[in-house]
């Protein structure tokens, strides 16, 4: 599995779900029955909402991020931070060269951008943040840099100033689209979710840090009662945005598993999900770009599978011997 940390394996198993949403909502799953003029007529706008929350898994996938590394910083913080560093670059640009090749072999991407994507330097560059067709992509560079801030968020969300800090990280989230916006920022779409991130990663540091306790059970227990009527809100008319809907439930799920006292096991396919989630984000935008040569309205379908078997390959023969050679 992706980590040493059986406690972790549900935050593994949200990041399986989440790349599954984004591969959803690229390949268009919900197309077949919109195309349905009595399904569109009575459930359109709910089912457009409910695939777009695949546009905020992103949101899921940083939470869990944040979550999962900084158990894995304070486990191996005697290593030092530059080996850390190292060691989420290994994790996460072999198979992105693979992919980035691919698609300079194509013509589909310039030498430039292939060099600067390989380094994560486009998160800095708002013309090739979001350039097609590698754009959809941009959360990878988000994810390397707000990795790096982990040890950052571990030492102030462990201090006794915790509220304070988290609290200043969503100020930083909500706040610094528009200031990003006066500032000239055109590229709202890519921008804003980058203090988004950072608030996200603050949060999944936070939930990390809770111990077993039945009375912050419960009080995620309730906040999950609240999320969920959130959610059926905008599902029926748009009430609030699908990114903060998948921070709210995200939010409840992982801290509602991480109080419990006796942890229930977790979905084996769940959890196999979770440990090729990468493959599955990156490897979907090839076979999507293929399949969809062949049909627009079922690309979801075809494409998936397709996915999920290259996903299991890359894990077995690429991205599992780095990960065992860079904890060596």
């Amino acid at each position: 599995m992706i980590t040493n940390f059986p406690s972790t394996n549900y935050a593994t198993s949200l990041r399986g779900l989440a790349a599954v949403s984004v591969v959803a909502i690229h390949a268009g799953a919900a197309r077949p029955l919109l195309e349905s003029s009595t399904i569109s007529e009575i459930f359109g706008g709910g089912i457009t909402r409910f695939v777009e929350l695949g546009a905020a898994g992103p949101a899921v996938f940083f939470i869990c991020s944040g979550f999962v590394l900084s158990l894995v910083w304070q486990k191996s913080r005697n290593l030092g931070f530059i080996s850390f560093s190292l060691r989420r670059f290994l994790r996460l640009s072999p198979l992105y060269f693979i992919v980035l090749s691919y698609l300079y072999i194509l013509g589909s991407l310039e030498l430039s951008d292939f060099a600067l994507r390989m380094l994560f330097l486009d998160a800095f560059l708002p013309a090739v943040f979001a350039r097609d067709p590698i754009g959809i992509l941009w959360t990878l560079s988000v994810e390397f840099w707000c990795s790096l801030l982990v040890p950052l968020f571990v030492i102030t969300l462990r201090s006794k100033f915790k509220l304070i800090w988290l609290t200043f990280y969503f100020f930083i989230s909500v706040f610094s689209p528009k200031l990003l916006i006066e500032l000239g920022s055109t590229e709202l779409m890519a921008y804003k979710s980058i203090p988004s991130a950072v608030f996200c990663f603050a949060i999944g540091v936070y939930l990390s840090g809770l111990n077993p306790s039945s009375g912050e059970g419960e009080g995620f227990k309730i906040m999950t009662v609240f999320s969920i009527g959130f959610l059926f809100m905008y599902l029926a008319g748009g009430y609030m945005g699908a990114w903060w809907i998948s921070i709210l439930l995200t939010v409840s799920f992982l801290g509602y598993r991480r109080t419990k006292l006796i942890q229930p096991k977790s979905n084996p396919f769940m959890l196999f999900l979770g440990t090729i989630c990468y493959g599955i984000y990156l490897l979907h935008i090839p076979i999507l770009a293929r399949v969809l040569e062949l049909s627009s309205t079922f690309a979801f379908y075809l494409t998936f599978p397709v996915t999920l078997v290259a996903a299991a390959i890359s894990w077995k023969f690429v991205e599992r011997p780095i990960i065992s050679k860079s904890k060596r």
